[in-house]
C-alpha cells in the first residue's frame, strides 16, 4: 500500500521494512505466454559513477535518501538548472561501453566477446515496454557487432529535468552524516544482465538513491541495500494511474529498484506530501483499475528484441545501422508467437547515415577497434 509521509518532523516518520523486496531471485526458466514478470532473471555485473562527464570505475557517487525534516519546499526555488550527465542519447550508450572497456571480464563469453545478446540503457527497454500501452513516436538505432546488438534511444530528456533534479537535491546526499543538496552533476549507476525468456540483455540503470545510515563502499553490500527511485509529478487525479504505471514499468525493469518516493506537487511547483510506493502496490492498481498488464510488456520487449535478432542474423558490417520509427498510430502488425495483434507500427530501415545522426558513430572507434580484438 502507499504510505503518505505528511509534513511533519522526520523523526515521526517511519519507513517500513515490509516492502523491502528479497534479493534471491528465482531462476526458473518460464515461456512469456504465461509470464511473471517477478520471475524473470536478472545478475548484478558492476558499477561505475559519472561526476559530470567523468567517467569513475568506482561507488564515489553514490547517494542516500535522508528525508528533510520539515516537507514543504519549492522546486521552483533553485536558480541553478541541473544538466544531465550524458544527456545525448550517444553518451548514454557510451557509458556503456565504457564500462565494457574497464570490466571486460564480467561482460565475455567463450563463444564471442559480448556474452549478451543486446546491450543498451534502461531507457531503452523503458520505452519498448511502455508502447505497449502509451505509444509514442521516437526512434531507435541497431547496430551489430561480433555478435551483440548495440541500441540507441534517439530522444532528449532535457524537458522532464527541472522538477525532478530539484526534487532530488531536496532528499540526496552523498554521505549519510550530510544534509541533501550536494550532490549536483553526479550519477550512480549499476550494470545489470537480465534474461527475458531467452534473450540477454546488458544494461546500465541510474540509481537515485539508498535507504542507509551508514556509507556503503562495498558492491556486496550494495545489493543487500534498498534502492529507491525518486519522482514528482504535479497533483492531478487524471495522470495518476498511467504515470504510475510507467514509473513501474521503468523500475521494475532494473530487477534492483525496491521503492518510489513520489513528491506530489501543486501548481505552483510546492511539495509538502511525499508518497512510498512499493512496486507491487502500483503492478496490482494498474491491473486493477485501468487494465495494464506488466507481464505484456515483457511480452512485448522479447518480442521485439526478437524481431530485431532475426532481422540482423546475417549482418556482419557494423555500419549498417537500422533504424526502427515507432509511430504512435499505425497498422496492425502481428509480432509474438501467440499471433496477438499489437497497435503500433514498427518499421526498420537500412541505414548510411540516418539524416538526423549524420557523420556520427553510433559506436566509438576505439571500441570496435577493441572488441574486433578480443
Amino acid at each position: 500500500m502507499s504510505k503518505l509521509i505528511p509534513k511533519r518532523n522526520q523523526d515521526e516518520v517511519e519507513i517500513s521494512e515490509e516492502t523491502k523486496r528479497p534479493r534471491s531471485i528465482e531462476r526458473t526458466a518460464i515461456s512469456l505466454k504465461n509470464a511473471n514478470a517477478n520471475k524473470l532473471e536478472v545478475s548484478w555485473v558492476g558499477i561505475y559513477s559519472m561526476d559530470k562527464d567523468e567517467y569513475k570505475n568506482d561507488m564515489s557517487s553514490l547517494k542516500y535518501l535522508k528525508l528533510p525534516k520539515i516537507i514543504d519546499f519549492n522546486l521552483n526555488e533553485s536558480s541553478i538548472q541541473k544538466k544531465s550527465c550524458g544527456q545525448s542519447f550517444l553518451n548514454r550508450l557510451n557509458q556503456m561501453i565504457k564500462f565494457i572497456e574497464e570490466n571486460y571480464e564480467k561482460v565475455k563469453s567463450e563463444t564471442k566477446p559480448i556474452a549478451a545478446d543486446f546491450v543498451c540503457t534502461r531507457g531503452v527497454l523503458k520505452k519498448i515496454m511502455e508502447f505497449k500501452y502509451f505509444p509514442a513516436n521516437f526512434k531507435m538505432y541497431t547496430l551489430k557487432l561480433k555478435g551483440t546488438i548495440y541500441i540507441a534511444l534517439e530522444y532528449d530528456d532535457a524537458q522532464f529535468q527541472n522538477f525532478g533534479h530539484e526534487f532530488e537535491k531536496r532528499l540526496l546526499t552523498s554521505n549519510p552524516d550530510s544534509e541533501p543538496g550536494e550532490t549536483e552533476g553526479k550519477e550512480f549507476c549499476v550494470v545489470i544482465e537480465r534474461i527475458v525468456d531467452d534473450v540477454k540483455i546488458l544494461f546500465n540503470v541510474e540509481c537515485d538513491g539508498i535507504e542507509s545510515n551508514t556509507l556503503v563502499e562495498d558492491f556486496n553490500d550494495l545489493k543487500d541495500a534498498t534502492i529507491v527511485e525518486l519522482k514528482t509529478r504535479i497533483d492531478k487525479q487524471q495522470f495518476r494511474d498511467n504515470t504510475h504505471f510507467a514509473w513501474l514499468i521503468q523500475s521494475h525493469v532494473s530487477g534492483i529498484i525496491d521503492k518510489i518516493y513520489e513528491g506530489r506537487r501543486d501548481e505552483n511547483a510546492i511539495v509538502k506530501n511525499i508518497i512510498i510506493h512499493d512496486l507491487k502496490e502500483l503492478e496490482d492498481k494498474g491491473k486493477e483499475q485501468k487494465g495494464y498488464d506488466l507481464n505484456q510488456c515483457y511480452v512485448y520487449l522479447r518480442n521485439f528484441l526478437n524481431k530485431v535478432r532475426d532481422e540482423m542474423i546475417n549482418v556482419v558490417n557494423f555500419k549498417e545501422v537500422f533504424v526502427y520509427s515507432f509511430i504512435k498510430r499505425g497498422f496492425y502488425q502481428e509480432l509474438d508467437e501467440m499471433n496477438s495483434q499489437i497497435d503500433s507500427q514498427v518499421k526498420s530501415t537500412n541505414w548510411i547515415p540516418p539524416p538526423t545522426i549524420e557523420n556520427r558513430e553510433i559506436l566509438p572507434k576505439s571500441y570496435i577497434d577493441f572488441i574486433n580484438k578480443c
